[in-house]
């Protein structure tokens, strides 16, 4: 917004054109300002200088705000019918899903390996001291986590 201020000129007759359409509180119009930036010769950290873009930037960092948050509340409202209801594939997440399920599938099929190497270790152990006569022990998952080996 600043842009029309800042390269006005008398040949391209924007000042005549479009600056009563653009609202004082919605862009820097002092050329003292406007001049130094296009320009770079000065820091913006001088008292004037921040005073003249602090109520711009508060109006759009706002307005970016509020927009933000209505394509939120949009999302929310739209996600489960978009996603249960219609069915609507995203093709920007089809990538990462198939290159990840392979790691998936033998991620679970480590663990039902691992759960069923411990439920065949507790087997073992009931069965020995089945064939022995002595009772089992009261807590056999203690056994089987450390690996040891139950004797008597």
């Amino acid at each position: 917004m600043e842009h029309a201020f800042g390269f006005a000129t008398p040949e391209n007759e924007w000042e005549n054109l479009f600056h009563r359409y653009i609202p004082e509180w919605l862009s820097v119009r002092d050329q003292s300002v406007l001049e130094p930036y296009y320009n770079g010769d000065s820091s913006f950290y001088n008292p004037k200088y921040i005073y003249a873009w602090l109520k711009p930037a508060l109006v759009w960092s706002s307005f970016v705000f509020a927009l933000v948050f209505v394509m939120l509340c949009v999302n929310v409202i739209m996600r489960k019918s978009w996603v249960e209801q219609s069915k609507l594939s995203f093709p920007i997440i089809q990538l990462p899903l198939e290159m990840t399920r392979e790691i998936l599938d033998l991620q679970e099929s480590f663990n039902m390996d691992r759960h069923s190497d411990i439920r065949r270790d507790r087997s073992h152990q009931r069965a020995s001291h089945d064939i022995s006569g002595n009772s089992p022990p009261e807590d056999t998952s203690k056994l089987s986590q450390h690996g040891e080996v139950f004797s008597q």
